[in-house]
């Protein structure tokens, strides 16, 4: 199924800044990078996906539509042919159609070396290429940005996908997401410590029916995080679509950041914890955990407080997340829940590695 929803796109600017736009990142994550330039183009679903921008189907220029489209043709070594666009360092994107990459030209057959230091092509999307991630002769590949140390994975003519087996799960579930790269780094506050994501991904809303928002419903369908992260949102999902859940409000995923008043790595730092705010449901309730979690009971005065108590009763059980930290826990959990996947949560070991309510431990 063709993704409907891909990365959310600022509204057009000058199209002649073509080629030094490039995808940043507008959600939760660290992961920035100068802001998005985008371009309007008509999808034209396909075998091979959407049609008319960089990464789809072409015979001839003509057919990427766009300043300075470019067709990078059969007989260069790009099967049915490659919308692309020389590139010094980025490129921008379009809405509807996979992110762009401008991956360094080294990294492409050497036919189409004279178009620059750069070529703009689409990186692996899942969403719009389940299972593959890529067009049909095309491989997922992680590949160098052009002019740069950065890098990320792009889909490559004639290549072999080298996925981590916790993507290749991933897209065999299914799940729509790109693959990325996420450079660790350290905690403002505390440069001794590393934040490190392992198999990042983003992923985006669709997936069992379910968008995925910040609190406010604004910002991207997409959360950026572990591989890990996106299987347990997965089941997690699973779980919600039977429960009439239509979308799920969170209030971020990966924060290179310490744990409030501790010297501790957050597990929002290693991209396996999401802090999730409500949930709206198809005949158009909407449930928060600020104004309808209530607090330290075990008998409801209301249908969401029992609803909420309950869900996230039922993941503690079926461990879909290791830790669980409600609004019960303390004052600064009031609006969401916190779950995480901290392995064997050690420093619990002697409450056991799942914790639900409240608690006399730090938290997240």
């Amino acid at each position: 199924m063709w993704l409907a929803a891909t990365l959310a796109c600022t509204p057009a600017l000058d199209v002649k800044t073509f080629g030094t736009g490039d995808t940043g990142s507008t959600d939760d994550t660290d992961d920035t990078e100068p802001p998005t330039t985008t371009t309007t183009t008509t999808t034209t679903p396909g075998d091979d996906g959407p049609r008319g921008f960089v990464g789809s189907p072409c015979d001839r220029d003509r057919d990427c539509d766009y300043p300075g489209g470019t067709c990078l043709r059969d007989d260069e070594g790009f099967p049915r042919g490659t919308c692309s666009a020389a590139c010094e360092q980025f490129c921008d994107d379009a809405e509807g159609f996979p992110t762009t990459f401008c991956a360094e030209i080294g990294a492409l057959p050497s036919d189409v070396a004279d178009l620059g230091a750069g070529a703009c092509l689409s990186r692996c999307n899942f969403g719009v290429h389940p299972g593959t991630g890529c067009r049909p002769d095309y491989g997922c590949v992680e590949v160098a940005r052009a002019n740069d140390d950065d890098s990320t994975w792009v889909c490559l003519p004639g290549a072999a996908s080298d996925l981590p087996d916790c993507l290749e799960d991933l897209a065999a579930r299914g799940v729509p997401f790109e693959p990325t790269v996420l450079a660790d780094e350290h905690p403002a506050d505390d440069p001794s410590l590393t934040c490190h994501v392992e198999d990042p991904v983003r992923m985006f809303s669709g997936y069992e029916g379910i968008d995925l928002t910040y609190a406010d419903g604004d910002g991207p369908e997409s959360v950026v995080g572990a591989c890990t992260l996106a299987h347990a949102l997965a089941d997690t999902l699973e779980d919600l679509a039977p429960e009439g859940v239509v979308r799920v409000r969170h209030l971020g995923t990966y924060n290179c950041r310490t744990i409030a008043g501790s010297a501790s790595l957050s597990r929002h730092g290693y991209g396996d914890a999401i802090d999730l705010s409500g949930f709206d449901f198809d005949d158009g309730a909407t449930w928060t955990l600020v104004d309808d979690w209530e607090h330290e009971v075990t008998t409801f005065d209301t249908e969401a407080g029992e609803w909420l108590f309950e869900t996230a009763q039922s993941w503690h059980d079926d461990r879909l997340w290791n830790i669980i930290l409600t609004p019960n826990y303390n004052s600064a959990h009031d609006d969401h829940l916190h779950v995480d996947l901290t392995p064997g949560s050690d420093f619990l070991g002697f409450r056991g590695p799942y914790v639900f309510g409240p608690s006399p431990w730090p938290g997240e």
